[in-house]
């Protein structure tokens, strides 16, 4: 019988494992210009919020 701590690292590889599946079918499906658009999606949005946390902080 396995013990609790082994059963959750076994849990926790079958998680782990599951989800590398997931995100290489999701590269090989979407490849390139999603994970371009992703980081630009990613880049714009984190400028947007910097800019307009700035503005709102310097003005009264």
């Amino acid at each position: 019988m396995k013990s609790p701590a082994c059963k959750a690292r076994s849990n926790q590889d079958q998680v782990r494992g599951a989800m590398v599946r997931a995100l290489r079918q999701w590269l090989e499906n979407h490849e390139l210009p999603a994970i371009i658009a992703a980081v630009l999606g990613v880049v714009v949005t984190l400028s947007v919020l910097l800019v307009v946390g700035g503005y709102l902080e310097v003005t009264p």
